[in-house]
This record gives structure tokens, C-alpha cells and sequence, in this order.
């Protein structure tokens, strides 16, 4: 395509999967006017996130003007090719099935399968249009419910959130599609209130409104699951482990909240998709509890609401919580490219084609995700709970203390490749956090938590393949004893180092080479004790102002790294 090979020959459109990106951006090209599919694994190693967004940059530069780049979760390097015990191919059967119908609907919209050229004359049967009223809390809503016709038995249901304009008949079509097209219900809902609604009718009052949800996410996920539970209270209509959501802008960003903040889990809610919807807001929220809903991100290359920036930080938060998920981006399409345009705002940007796509994707998705494609089981779920990555024990007041200000350990590195182990697998976290307990006579696995201050990490999940690389990790174990609390004996290096190396024995860590050093934190004012660390307070004074901090460093061996 790039040397103009296919435009010559008459091809009209080309597919890769999990091809090689490295090195097509070099020199000149004449992709002409052929239309390019790329379906990327999230997880291969050759082509990681940075060289697929410069491809996708490279595409929009060339003037290609029909692209599309589809990444898939924990897909690795060959996941269309059945395993063949080499480290080259790793089939991964949700995103083969996924890449395969993206592929068929693609030739599909280039006229290699054509259907019949005679309109049918018979008009649709007739679906079933209802106007709900439900509440939130206490908190009256209203909605829009159609059924397929000759509706019968428990039918799936898929909930549409609208933009923030509030519920228009933009959402109610496309609750219609979904019973006349798929034969689900469709269930367009209005987040917003009587008087909120009303208030969204200026620009100023959209974004105001809309603003007041994007601060309050928890507000957000409890109208969504008020709709859920609305759908459930239809008994013998709604099969309620088939349930969607999908949202457009305003809405995306919702049923995305709706996931990290484990609602849509709560709510037994199997799959959520985004068309347009903001990421700014997702970037660096906690917690992080998408898995296991499955998630689907439908993104307008256009689209300067929504930066690189942002794209890359949510991808990584679903990859390293284990979410079973997919982003797809369409080249040239603007913010709300479903939404027909309004000539009176330039919010909207319509888009036939990624309009199409997108859709039709989200109808895969859904019959997929409703057959049980895609479905995690919850023990591999790992759901980061706060912005330093705790996923270890959770903080409770200590034996001694008046307050919930407790004692602590915390993990300093600035090493992305330790974090990023951590964060991903809770046993780990929780092995450190014993083994510390375990080596420190001030603390408790009662009174400590973990936490993790990676520095200026990226954490994307390819780092874990980097551990075998490094000859060691260096980590900053910080022990802070609670203001007011005696401190108790403190060991010194060796010692350290001795216990940590027992308590490690029965962990993940088992026959690391320890390198441990102590010293007294510089910017913490000194009682008692010498930079060593030796037993500081073994008189037991009290902490009259700041507790002093002692740091041991230790660097981890290879052998451990390789082990994990």
C-alpha cells in the first residue's frame, strides 16, 4: 500500500494483523486512495504503544484518508496463529474473533459482499415504545424503552447514555436500533434531572451540568446503575446477565466511570462501550476497578477533545488491571462523529463511515460479550486502589493508636519495571507487606500498608518483559512511625537484611541476593540514634514533632526477577 502497489493493481483496501510497524515511515510513499485496517496486540513486545500511535500519526500526515487502528488487550505477537510452542505465536481466541469480523465488515463496506439491489417492500414490524419513570435515591428520572417486535421470554438489554445534551432523539433511535436491528431491548436513559435537563439547554448550562457529574463519577455510576436496576425490575422480560451499556461523549466518559468504579460489576453489568467519550477525566482516577466488565472504546483520530496522552494512560490502566478490552480509532473523525452535525454548535462532527464502523462493531462486541466471549474471572482481576498503587493490605488503625493514623511501609522506585510488578499482582504486594511486618518490630501486618511512588512512570505493562534485562531493582522502603507512638528497637542493615531474607523465604522473592543499606532520611530531623539506624529509641521517648524516618535501601537479585 505504501509504495503504491496496491492503488496501481486496483486494491482497494488492505488488512494487517500483528504486523511489523518499525521502519514503514521511512522514505517516500503513494498510498493513494486505498483504505488501511491495522489489528495490533496490546501485549507484543514489537509493536508497543508509542510506535503504534506514530503510526497512526504517520497515516493522518501521508493524507491517508480512511485508516483504522484496532489495539487488543493481552493480545501478544501472533494472536490470529494457533500456538506452535515457539515464542513467536500466541493465539488468543477474543481478539482473532474480534480482528476477523472487523476484517469481514471491512470488505464488506468496500462492496466485496453485496446484497440484494431490490428494496424490500415490507415495512418493519412494529416494536414496542414506552416512556419510564424510575429514581435514583430518591431522585426521579424518566427514560425510553423499546421492544423488539413480538417480543417474548427474557431478551438481553443494552442502556444508551446521551451526550450532554441530555436525552434527545438521537438516544432513543439508536435504543430503537438495537430492538429493531438486534432484537435486544433498548433502553435510552437520562442521567440528568427535570431541572437539569432544562438547565442543559444553553451551552453554559451543558457544561455546567455535565461538569457537575465529571466531578462527582460516583453520582454518575449511581444514575447508570438506577437504570440497571429498573431494567431488572422487569422480571421475566430482561435476561439480567445480559446487560449493556454504551454512551456517546458525555455518556462514553459515564459508562466508562460506570466501570472503574466497579459498579457496573456490582451490578452484574457484562460489557460497556464508549463512542467519543472523554478519557481526561479517567486518566488518574481511583480506584481503578474495571475488571471483569469488558470494555470496548470507540475513539475519532480527530477527536482534539482527547489526547495521545490520555489514550495511552487509560490503555494502560485496562491492560495492568487485567480488563478484557479494545480500542478502536478512526482516522479523520471528529468529536461525535455518531451525532448528526448541528450547524448551530460545532460540537458534533458526523462521520458515515467510522458512524458504520463503529456501530456494527458494538453489535460483534455485544452478541459476543452476551454468548460469554471476553468474560474474566474475578480472581485474575487486579483493581488499583489508589493513585500510589496500594493493592496490598488495606490501612486500619494500629494496636495502639487513638486515631486511624497508622504506621506504615512505603515501596519509593524509581524503576517502572518493580512498580509495575506490584501493581499488577496483589500476591506480590501482599508478600512484601508480611515479609516487611515480619522484619520490622515497629510494625504490624495490622497497622502497615504498602505503597508504591514509582517516579515519573509510565507503567505500561510491557516493562514487566524488561525485568530479565536488569541485574538488579532498586527500591526505597521507608518505615514512618505514627506521629505520637513510640518508635521501638529499629534493626540495622545486616540485620535487616537477615530478617527480610527469612521472610521472603516463603514468597515469591525466595533466594534473592539482598544488598541492604539504612540511614536516617536527611530531611527528617534526628532525635536519637546515628545514621546507622541503631536502635534509636529503645528507651521508648515519645515523638514530640516530626518522627524520624529511617530508609533501607535494598537492591533485589536477578534470580528473583527471573523467578517471578
Amino acid at each position: 500500500a505504501k509504495l503504491g502497489g496496491a492503488t496501481s493493481s486496483g486494491v482497494s483496501g488492505v488488512v494487517s494483523f500483528h504486523g511489523g510497524l518499525t521502519g514503514l515511515e521511512s522514505g517516500s510513499s503513494n498510498f493513494g486512495n486505498v483504505s488501511i485496517v491495522v489489528a495490533n496486540g496490546a501485549d507484543d513486545p514489537m509493536i508497543n504503544m508509542s510506535v503504534g500511535n506514530s503510526f497512526q500519526e504517520y497515516l493522518t500526515a501521508q493524507g491517508v484518508r480512511q485508516w483504522e487502528f484496532a489495539t487488543y488487550g493481552h493480545a501478544k505477537h501472533g494472536f490470529t496463529h494457533p500456538t506452535d510452542g515457539t515464542a513467536h505465536y500466541h493465539f488468543e481466541q477474543v481478539a482473532e474473533a474480534r480482528s476477523w469480523y472487523s476484517m469481514a465488515d471491512f470488505l464488506h463496506k468496500l462492496g466485496f459482499k453485496q446484497g440484494s439491489t431490490t428494496a424490500s417492500t415490507t415495512a418493519p414490524a412494529s416494536m414496542t415504545l414506552t416512556l419510564v419513570n424510575y429514581s435514583d435515591n430518591g431522585t426521579s428520572l424518566n427514560g425510553y424503552i423499546a421492544k423488539p417486535p413480538g417480543a417474548s421470554g427474557k431478551l438481553p438489554a443494552v442502556i444508551h447514555i446521551h451526550t450532554w445534551d441530555g436525552l434527545t432523539d438521537f438516544e432513543r433511535k439508536r435504543a430503537e436500533r438495537t430492538a429493531q436491528e438486534l432484537g435486544y431491548i433498548g433502553f435510552a436513559i437520562s442521567i440528568y434531572t427535570a431541572a437539569e435537563t432544562t438547565q442543559a439547554q444553553t451551552f453554559y448550562g451543558k457544561m455546567q451540568v455535565s461538569r457537575s457529574y465529571g466531578d462527582k463519577p460516583e453520582r454518575f455510576a449511581s444514575r447508570i446503575a438506577a437504570a440497571v436496576d429498573y431494567l431488572k425490575s422487569l422480571g421475566a422480560q430482561v435476561d439480567d446477565t445480559k446487560i449493556g451499556v454504551v454512551g456517546y461523549c458525555f455518556g462514553g466518559t459515564g459508562s466508562l466511570e460506570f466501570a472503574r468504579t466497579g459498579m457496573a460489576a456490582t451490578k452484574g453489568v457484562a460489557g460497556v462501550a464508549s463512542f467519543h467519550g472523554g478519557l481526561g477525566s479517567l486518566a488518574n482516577a481511583y480506584p481503578q476497578k474495571y475488571c471483569p466488565t469488558r470494555v470496548s472504546i470507540f475513539n475519532g483520530a480527530g477527536d482534539s477533545m482527547i489526547t495521545v496522552g490520555d489514550i495511552t494512560k487509560v490503555l494502560a490502566t485496562l491492560e495492568k488491571t487485567q480488563t478484557q478490552w479494545e480500542f478502536t480509532n478512526y482516522s479523520r473523525a471528529q468529536h461525535g462523529f455518531t451525532h448528526p452535525s448541528n450547524s448551530s454548535s460545532p460540537h458534533f462532527h458526523y462521520d458515515a463511515r467510522a458512524e458504520q464502523r463503529s456501530w456494527n462493531s458494538m453489535v460483534n462486541f455485544l452478541s459476543t460479550t452476551f454468548a460469554g466471549s471476553g468474560i474474566v474471572n474475578t480472581s485474575n482481576c487486579r483493581h488499583v486502589l489508589s493513585s500510589l498503587g496500594n493493592v496490598g493490605t488495606t490501612k486500619t488503625p494500629g494496636k495502639n493508636a487513638s486515631s486511624t493514623v497508622t504506621k506504615s511501609v512505603e515501596v519509593r522506585t524509581d524503576n517502572c519495571s518493580i512498580a509495575n510488578l506490584m501493581v499488577k499482582d496483589p500476591a506480590v504486594s501482599s508478600a512484601f507487606t508480611k515479609a516487611l511486618a515480619n522484619t520490622l518490630t515497629c510494625c504490624s501486618t495490622e497497622d502497615m500498608t504498602v505503597k508504591l511512588e514509582p517516579n515519573h512512570c509510565r507503567r505500561r505493562m510491557h516493562d514487566l518483559r524488561m525485568l530479565v534485562a536488569f541485574p538488579g531493582v532498586k527500591g526505597t522502603f521507608t518505615i514512618t512511625p505514627p506521629s505520637g507512638k513510640t518508635v521501638g528497637s529499629m534493626p540495622t542493615a545486616a540485620a535487616f537484611k537477615t530478617k527480610l531474607s527469612a521472610a521472603l523465604s516463603t514468597t515469591q522473592f525466595a533466594g534473592t541476593n539482598l544488598n541492604v543499606q539504612s540511614f536516617v532520611d536527611p530531611g527528617q530531623p534526628q532525635i536519637t540514634g546515628s545514621p546507622t539506624g541503631t536502635n534509636p529509641s529503645a528507651s521508648g521517648a515519645k515523638q514530640k514533632h516530626f518522627a524520624p524516618v529511617w530508609i533501607f535501601v535494598v537492591s533485589l537479585g536477578l534470580q528473583a526477577l527471573v523467578a517471578i
